[in-house]
């Protein structure tokens, strides 16, 4: 048998062996709980978007699918184009009406020469 001072050295040992497993064992459920969170995190954004995704096929169901990705596509294609065409469209109004302006400006100069010959 170990003296005294033999036996409280080998539990010193036992116990700084145990403290530093159960230091190990606390850093790795640190991190577990930190992957956990950042998971969380991931896993809401995740949501937010298939909720928004689903929120903008319900606005461009598709005709024969009802909410579908393709059908969605297919009606933002339809719709940029409808819009590049109003765009299109605006555009030449706005040059007809420029020229009309430019018209009306000379009569009305043309309109003033004839009363000033008069």
């Amino acid at each position: 048998m170990g003296s005294f001072e033999e036996d409280r050295q080998a539990a010193r040992k036992a116990l700084d062996v145990l403290f530093d497993k159960i230091v190990g064992a606390v850093s790795v459920l640190v991190e577990k709980d930190n992957r956990i969170a950042e998971l969380e995190r991931e896993a809401d954004v995740s949501d937010k978007l298939i909720r928004e995704r689903n929120r903008v096929l319900q606005a461009l169901g598709c005709d024969v699918h009802g909410e579908c990705v393709p059908g969605a596509l297919e009606k933002v294609a339809e719709l940029n184009t409808l819009a590049r065409d109003r765009l299109e469209l605006l555009t030449l109004s706005c040059q007809k009406v420029a020229e009309l302006e430019s018209k009306l400006a000379e009569s009305e100069r043309t309109v003033e020469d004839l009363i000033q010959e008069q």
